[in-house]
């Protein structure tokens, strides 16, 4: 009866341990996103790295606010931004989604011209002291005729109402190539980010879609996830 007994411990002993060696080995998945959206906006200063890499405001509000000047990066504002992912260290391969006439609010540290290009959309508010700023359909530029103090150059990107998929890139003139206020994707391309507009509802005990997909007080949202 004891030998039973013994047996039966060494048996559940065995089972709990090939459990805890499942839990064990699972791996635990990692975030490769950078500041998350909502929360502090990532900073436009990098020493002895200049220009910085293109970067977007995080934070939401229903107006878009453009960062002013280098230590204004707290108060930059998107709207309508639901997802960014990418490691703020990387020049390119980032990418965000918005909602269908949202706005990006994207900045970057240069001490020379550059230009912010993109395939569709449309660019207002370019902020950048001590640059000539000339923005047009599809382009927002910053000029200037030599090398000028390191600032940030921000620009508010309007989304297309119009679901998709849309590129934003950031170039900045080099030796060969100059950007000026009738060239723009052109020297050498240090940013982009690939912009997903809209979105459907995602299916039935899925995901639940962040709100901020929808058009500012004027979207219902239904929870997707069930039990």
């Amino acid at each position: 009866m004891l030998n039973k007994i013994f047996s039966r411990k060494i048996s559940s002993l065995t089972i709990l341990s090939l459990v805890a060696s499942i839990i064990t080995l699972s791996p635990v998945p990692t975030a490769q996103a950078i500041t998350p959206v909502g929360d502090s906006n990532a900073a436009a200063w990098a020493a002895a790295n200049t220009p910085q890499n293109l970067q977007i405001a995080t934070k939401n509000s229903a107006s878009a606010i453009a960062v002013t000047d280098n230590a204004g990066t707290a108060v930059a504002r998107s709207v309508g931004l639901a997802v960014i992912s990418a490691r703020s260290a990387s020049a390119t391969g980032q990418t965000a989604q918005v909602q269908a006439g949202g706005v990006l609010s994207l900045y970057v540290l240069s001490g020379t011209s550059t230009a912010y290009v993109a395939n569709g959309g449309t660019f207002s508010s370019a902020v950048g002291a001590g640059f000539t700023k000339t923005i047009t359909a599809t382009a927002a530029a910053f000029t200037t005729t030599s090398t000028a103090v390191a600032v940030t150059q921000a620009v508010l990107w309007t989304a297309p109402t119009t679901a998709g998929s849309y590129v934003i890139s950031v170039y900045r003139s080099n030796n060969a190539s100059q950007i000026s206020t009738t060239a723009f994707d052109v020297g050498f391309k240090f940013g982009e980010v690939t912009v997903t507009v809209g979105g459907s509802h995602p299916a039935v005990g899925g995901t639940n879609a962040p709100d901020t997909l929808g058009v500012t007080n004027q979207s219902l949202f239904c929870c997707c996830c069930k039990q």
